[in-house]
This record gives structure tokens, C-alpha cells and sequence, in this order.
């Protein structure tokens, strides 16, 4: 990766993952990454050994990313209960379950106060929580210990995140696109593993030129502009 991005600085944006189970290794490897090899997004699971990333184990980690203006990309990998495996749905609802749970994390903990300009993308569209956000604000009130970290609603941080399209569904791309705005959108395709028309989910959903231009590449080459 980084030879490709040494090779086209101008195309490529170079991507890396980090030994989480070692939090000094872990920082290390991010400093290697960033200043020997000008590498700009550090992909990120859900949890580490069942702890999500709001956890104050990750503070660190945090404080870094956002000294160094790294994009994060966070992706599951899958839910790992046994009762989930038959099916395929480790994947089918597992990934949307991760996504929720740590974007839930990420909230609640209090990291988007503390760190705001943060820029992190989620897979597949969040998972359940932009569509299913309501219970959340609700608990402000009917169970207001799940607010003590945070200033405001769980909704108003929604729209702090970035959200890939690979959702295979244009009516969840437009409640997110309506949820949070078009301009959290990052064209995403799963390649290989998804869709053999990508571009198709966004063909489908009801956004003009420009709309559509932002979400294809406005909003990854922001996210990805170098300091």
C-alpha cells in the first residue's frame, strides 16, 4: 500500500490497521504508518476483545487519530455469538448489530465531545442505528443515567459520523441521506465481495447531480484532503 501510495500520491490514499491488543504496539504502528509512509485512514474493528472503541482503554489511540487528522474507517467483523452463525447471519444482521453497537459506544462514552472534529466512516450505512435512533433519545428521558457523558441527544451526534452506501437498499440510503444529510455519504463498493453494479443502489434514490457528485467522490476527497 504505501508503495502504491509513494508511487501515485495523487490517486491513492494509503489505508492500515493497528495490533489493538497492544496498545503501545498499537500507537507505535500508527506513528510508523503516518510519518514513514504518509498513510491518511486506519481502519478500525467494532470492539477488541469485547471492549468497543468508546472505551477508555481506546482514549489513546483517540487522542492520537486526531492529532494526526487520520479518516478512521470502522468495520466489523461479524458478531461472533454462536446463535448467530447458521445462516450466514454472523454477516446478514451481525455487521449492522456491530456497526449500532459502536456507534452506540463511540456516543455514549463521551469521545465526540471531547474530540469533535473527529472523522470517522461507518460500513454499511451504521448498521440499525440511524433508522432506529428514536428508542435512544427517548431513553434521555426514561432512563437519563444513559446520558451523563454526552451534552445532547443521542441523534444530534448522528450526523458526526460518515456513512458508506454498501447497504443494498436505496429506500435505507435515502432515510439515511435524509437522517444525516448527503454529505455524510461515501460511495462505497464492497469490492469484490459486493454488488456487480455498485452504482446502482445510488442510481435508484432520488438526489440531483450535484447531490449525487458529492456522495460518488465530494465527500471522500474532504474527508481524505491532506492537511
Amino acid at each position: 500500500i504505501a508503495e502504491w501510495v509513494a508511487l501515485h500520491p495523487t490517486r491513492f490514499a494509503g489505508a492500515f490497521t493497528l495490533p489493538l491488543q497492544d496498545m503501545r504496539l498499537a500507537l507505535a504502528e500508527l506513528q510508523r504508518c503516518v510519518e514513514v509512509h504518509h498513510l491518511q485512514v486506519v481502519n478500525l474493528p467494532a470492539q477488541v476483545q469485547g471492549r468497543y472503541l468508546g472505551h477508555p482503554t481506546f482514549e489513546a489511540l483517540w487522542s492520537d487519530i486526531d492529532a494526526t487528522r487520520l479518516t478512521v474507517f470502522i468495520h466489523p467483523d461479524g458478531i461472533r455469538d454462536p446463535a448467530f452463525q447458521e445462516y450466514s447471519l454472523w454477516n446478514g444482521i451481525g455487521q449492522a448489530i456491530e456497526e449500532t453497537r459502536v456507534m452506540a459506544s463511540l456516543i455514549y462514552e463521551g469521545l465526540l465531545d471531547r474530540l469533535p472534529e473527529l472523522r470517522i466512516v461507518i460500513a454499511h450505512g451504521g448498521g440499525y442505528l440511524p433508522a432506529y435512533i428514536g428508542r435512544l433519545d427517548r431513553n434521555a428521558t426514561a432512563h437519563p443515567t444513559s446520558v451523563r457523558n454526552i451534552a445532547r441527544l443521542p441523534s444530534d451526534y448522528l450526523a458526526r459520523f460518515y456513512y458508506d452506501t454498501v447497504v443494498y437498499d436505496p429506500l435505507v440510503l435515502e432515510i439515511i441521506g435524509r437522517r444525516v444529510g448527503y454529505d455524510r455519504l461515501v460511495f462505497g463498493t464492497d469490492y469484490p465481495f459486493g454488488q456487480e453494479r455498485p452504482l446502482s443502489t445510488l442510481d435508484t434514490i432520488a438526489v440531483d447531480p450535484p447531490t449525487r457528485d458529492l456522495i460518488l467522490r465530494g465527500n471522500a476527497e474532504k474527508l481524505l484532503a491532506r492537511p
